[in-house]
């Protein structure tokens, strides 16, 4: 049995988070699905795993102990310390003010990037995609007006710097992928119109391997 499981929906954002985060640092995870439209994710023995039913899930046997790790955020980070290789999508934890400028664009995207685009995906794209239901036109606007006034921080904090935590790629980057590719999907030119060093990031993300492994393929 693989020293590494994932359990995971790749047509889903989070799990996206943790496959490109494998892809970067060449880690193989044997992948086991898990329909959450199927309610898999809701099966006793996932929740065993996973209290709160959601994917993605990662169960790690290299020492021969069974360690769970459920968040891709977290996921992501233990993955990028587990392996010294290039490249390096973690600071190195002695230089306190990389780890200082890392944590700050981390929290960055998940309170001033993420609550805005998930819901905003999640009411244009998923609720079609995945016959939910439809979406809602009033929520649909505000967030879009709410979430363009952060991506035009971001795009200000961009033109100092070629990725989110500084002058090198992170895991910081990856976390933004998933809901980035899917914001580009719905309207891409609306997007980067006037957030040109947005836009010059974007480019340097969709030209990365691991990108087009897990975006780009219809296998993934």
């Amino acid at each position: 049995m693989p020293s590494l499981q994932l359990y995971s929906d790749s047509r889903l954002p989070c799990p996206q988070r943790v496959l490109v985060t494998a892809a970067e640092k060449g880690i193989d995870l044997e992948i086991i699905h898990t329909d959450v439209f199927a309610g898999e994710n809701k099966l006793p023995e996932f929740i065993k795993r996973q209290p709160f039913g959601a994917i993605p899930v990662l169960v790690d046997r290299s020492d021969g102990v069974e360690f769970v790790l459920y968040e891709s955020r977290a996921i992501s980070r233990y993955l990028a310390a587990l392996s010294n290789g290039a490249p390096q999508l973690v600071p190195n934890a002695t230089d306190l003010r990389a780890v200082a400028r890392f944590e700050q664009a981390a929290s960055i995207e998940v309170t001033g990037f993420d609550p805005f685009a998930n819901r905003l995906v999640f009411e244009k794209i998923f609720k079609q995609q995945f016959a939910i239901s439809a979406g809602d036109p009033l929520l649909i606007d505000s967030l879009t007006t709410q979430l363009a006034a952060k991506l035009d921080t971001i795009n200000k904090i961009l033109g100092q710097q070629d990725y989110m935590a500084g002058m090198e790629f992170t895991v910081v980057d990856i976390f933004y992928m998933p809901y980035m590719s899917k914001l580009v999907e719905m309207d891409s030119s609306a997007m980067f119109l006037t957030r040109l060093h947005l836009k010059a990031w974007w480019d340097r993300i969709e030209s990365r391997e691991s990108y087009q492994r897990v975006f780009c393929s219809k296998s993934s």
